[in-house]
């Protein structure tokens, strides 16, 4: 029967149609009571089909409210927003976040004719709720997100707390630091006992800054460490705002920022600016499409978006403080109104943001996209911060990431388009000259199994052993990118690659643990393949690229291009980065033979051309970087690189403590003079504005260093020859005591080895520190539980005999892996938890143990 129901029924909803009509109580059986009693047909009709809604309509009634949103927020904006007019706000006392920044009043983004139809309803805030508060403080987890940089900046203006109490020492971890960092060493004991033989003991308080600085080094880590691993709660509303994108309002200013970063070769190649652009057309289009027509962007991708604009502002914040030559922030409007405040404000919301994305794909990678990101976040940390040493991390995650899909295998992707073959050969290229680098700035092993790679090797049909012929060179600018890069930055990218592959290998030849260390001579003879190696790397190369020492006749055409007024090309970046990691692989495997001992009743082996090498790397790095013209040298590209020249400088310090009576002495220090006066001090006035003080920290601390260390030579110096530096230059003299006047806490002696000092008080403002005048958000909680940690005083001897690595221990395994000895006892070690990645301090590890910096065995 059509439209009628039959069978039996369960339940009694609705009457039949007899009843229905009749309107009497129906039991709704089928047939019911009433049907059968009067012998009726007992029918009950079927519901009828409602029509669904259309999917046009509910779009268009989401885009209406949208937009009335959006309407609402811009009159209350306009009419003094929310909190002039005493109306609740999610977002009271709290700093704008970067969604907001473009449109404060302060910006010139604020559009009164609500034409610009690209402006999210609402702002997200780290941690959106307001801060809670527990007897007038502020919760662990609700403390303003200032408040870590804040510290930051901070730290150099405390002072130890020597009567603080004695609370439980942390758990000792001692990390591995390979002998290819011996920059290490400088802070251990063995190291700051040689120093203070050397000087009268009067002067032994000018030695006191290397144990003092290091709680200081502790402090930097510790607030580092806790963006990392402090628990973080996110409401869901900023989690949704999160999935969504939190980046400027303003695209202009975007887009501007991006400008800054098509300057920066280093992350350029990582990811060029083309797919960044990309990523943020789409995120502003979305704003402008129905939900279901959205690209739906991946965590990777956001957090490469906020890196992208993190290192941007970086290069903006230095054209704004320096005399920088520039593109011209003339050709941008937005960016140039914006005070260094508000970016540095932005610079801090983009990193903490990435920081929530990183946690997201630490454990599972969404590509090559994550690969880039991770490459990224080690760039803008090494660039920007004091303490880098999860860098390691980064970039060992990133390269498992790239073996995952096979980055390090050409026939993996082989069989793809050319385009695809070629962006993956590039960023495999990156990732390992990252791993190379990285491994040795932080002293750990390379992580790469060079046997196992055969991406852009002789196996690789794309690799090019040697640019002679126009075939050759054709290939290689396929390889590499001809459209986006000029032949000259392909050539030099090519050979920087391959430096990359010759330090990973050299690390595996001399300080692997593989390595056989039977005599004195083998090292020597490892050595010399190793150089016969860098040769052979240099005849490759075309004249005009070649590096060169800074005696040879080609040395000032070598490195003309990098004195010139102009701007500094990308080429011109990477070539200065390639002159300057040559001589400092040089500089690090011809050191090592004159740091060894040789086994006794064998003859010494002549070891002046292993040390003269070395030494004359050093001098040719500072030579350079002396000539190099800073106004046209990216702040980020000089960042970079300034890792080579602090080395240098404190490798040929020791060779004037080992040696102040050698003819080449007195011309050492005074190139090590002129670099202090002139080129380490060049970002201090900088680093001591408030507003810009942490992203010329790293640099500064290396300028103190240096000052502090020159000082200590000059007295070992003037002791040894008689010769007086200090008397006829008081402007030397005032350039290296300004450390003590301006950081009086460094010569603050602990004289009581029981002291331990209270890492908490060292943070506390001795002064009241200014917050922003303008809102917080609230971040994680910056006050650290850092630990205490034990002053140590070593007892010097009057007679000290400088140790070798040898006299550590009877076997040259622990020489180049410096492990824990056992001959000290358990109840007499130091815990120390203490790190600086620029500096290459042993992380966690005891100082007593550490071989001296300095020794030279003489031969």
């Amino acid at each position: 029967m059509s439209g009628i129901e039959k069978g039996k029924r369960d339940r009694v909803a609705k009457a039949c149609a007899t009843c229905r009509k009749k309107k009497i109580k129906c039991n709704g059986k089928n047939p019911c009571d009433h049907c059968k009693n009067l012998s009726l047909p007992c029918e009950y009709p079927n519901n009828k089909p409602r029509k669904s809604r259309s999917k046009v309509l509910l779009e268009m009634l989401q885009n209406r409210l949208d937009r009335l949103e959006l309407l609402m927020h811009k009159m209350i904006d306009q009419m003094g927003g929310m909190e002039s007019r005493n109306v609740p706000s999610p977002a009271h006392d709290i700093r704008p976040s970067a969604d907001t920044l473009s449109t404060s009043s302060e910006l010139p983004s604020l559009d009164a004719s609500f034409k610009d139809e690209d402006v999210e309803s609402q702002t997200f805030q780290s941690n959106g709720l307001v801060a809670k508060r527990t007897n007038g403080t502020l919760l662990p987890e609700k403390r303003p997100r200032d408040t870590f940089f804040q510290q930051a900046k901070s730290i150099l203006s405390k002072t130890i707390d020597e009567s603080s109490e004695e609370t439980q020492r942390p758990h000792q971890i001692l990390q591995y630091k390979g002998l290819h960092s011996g920059i290490v060493y400088i802070f251990s004991s063995q190291s700051i006992e040689w120093i203070k033989s050397r000087l009268r003991p009067e002067d032994h308080n000018i030695v006191t800054p290397f144990q003092t600085l290091l709680f200081y080094f502790n402090a930097w880590k510790q607030l580092f460490l806790s963006v990392w691993t402090d628990v973080k709660t996110y409401p869901k509303e900023d989690v949704k705002k999160l999935k969504e994108g939190v980046y400027p309002h303003d695209k202009q200013l975007t887009f501007e920022l991006l400008k800054q970063y098509d300057c920066i070769t280093l992350a350029d190649f990582i990811c060029p600016v083309e797919e960044v652009r990309a990523l943020f057309v789409k995120y502003y289009a979305n704003k402008l499409c129905p939900k279901l027509k959205k690209y739906r962007f991946s965590y990777s991708e956001f957090m490469l978006m906020n890196l992208s604009l993190a290192i941007s502002i970086s290069v903006a914040i230095d054209q704004k403080s320096t005399d920088v030559v520039t593109p011209g922030l003339s050709e941008c409007p937005k960016l140039e109104s914006m005070t260094i405040e508000l970016l540095a404000t932005l610079q801090e919301e983009m990193f903490l943001n990435s920081v929530f994305y990183f946690h997201t794909i630490s454990a599972v990678s969404e590509g090559m996209v994550t690969i880039q990101a991770l490459l990224l976040l080690a760039t803008h940390l090494e660039t920007t911060w004091v303490i880098t040493d999860v860098n390691y991390s980064f970039v060992s995650m990133a390269l498992r990431y790239a073996q995952e899909i096979g980055l390090h295998r050409f026939e993996t992707f082989q069989h793809l388009p050319e385009e695809e073959r070629n962006a993956r050969g590039r960023l495999w290229a990156a990732v390992q000259c990252f791993d190379v680098e990285i491994s040795h700035r932080t002293g750990k092993p390379p992580s790469v199994n060079m046997v196992d790679v055969s991406t852009l090797t002789p196996m690789d049909p794309w690799h090019v052993p040697s640019l002679l012929s126009t075939n050759e060179v054709k290939k290689l600018q396929l390889q590499c990118g001809a459209k986006r890069y000029s032949l000259e930055e392909i050539y030099v990218h090519f050979y920087v690659y391959k430096l990359s592959q010759l330090r990973a290998f050299s690390y595996f030849q001399l300080f692997s643990a593989t390595v056989k260390y039977d005599s004195l001579k083998s090292i020597q003879d490892i050595v010399s393949l190793l150089n016969n190696e860098l040769d052979s790397f240099l005849n490759e190369m075309k004249e005009e690229y070649r590096p060169r020492h800074y005696y040879e006749p080609q040395f000032n055409s070598a490195i003309e291009r990098f004195f010139n007024d102009r701007k500094m090309t990308r080429a011109d970046d990477s070539l200065l980065s390639l002159h300057l990691t040559f001589f400092y692989q040089l500089m690090t495997i011809n050191k090592v033979p004159s740091q060894i001992e040789p086994n006794e009743g064998t003859l010494p082996y002549e070891n002046t051309g292993y040390r003269k090498l070395s030494l004359d790397s050093a001098r040719t790095i500072l030579h350079i970087m002396r000539g190099v013209n800073r106004r046209c040298l990216p702040f980020f590209g000089l960042n970079w690189m300034i890792y080579y020249p602090f080395v240098a400088a404190m490798n040929l310090l020791a060779k004037i403590f080992n040696h102040s009576d050698d003819e080449d002495s007195y011309k050492d220090l005074q190139l090590l003079i002129d670099l202090s006066m002139n080129f380490f001090n060049h970002y201090s006035q900088q680093a001591s504005q408030p507003s810009t003080r942490l992203l010329y920290l790293r640099s500064h601390l290396i300028d103190t260093l240096v000052r502090i260390l020159l000082r200590i030579c000059i007295k070992v110096f003037e002791s040894t020859t008689g010769y007086d530096l200090l008397s006829g230059n008081p402007a030397l003299r005032a350039h290296l005591e300004h450390v003590e006047k301006e950081f009086p806490q460094f010569y603050t002696k602990i004289n009581d080895s029981t002291d331990l000092v209270n890492l908490m008080n060292c943070m506390h403002n001795t002064h009241e520190v200014k917050f922003r005048e303008h809102k917080y958000t609230p971040l994680y909680d910056t006050s650290s539980n850092a630990s205490n940690q034990e002053g140590f005083t070593p007892t010097y001897m009057e007679n000290f005999e400088s140790q070798s690595p040898r006299k550590n221990d009877p076997t040259l395994s622990n020489i180049i892996h410096p492990v824990d000895f056992p001959s000290v006892r358990e109840s007499d070690r130091k815990d120390f938890n203490i790190d600086d990645d620029f500096l290459l301090a042993a992380v966690n590890q005891d100082f007593l143990t550490i071989p001296n910096f300095f020794f030279d065995n003489g031969l």
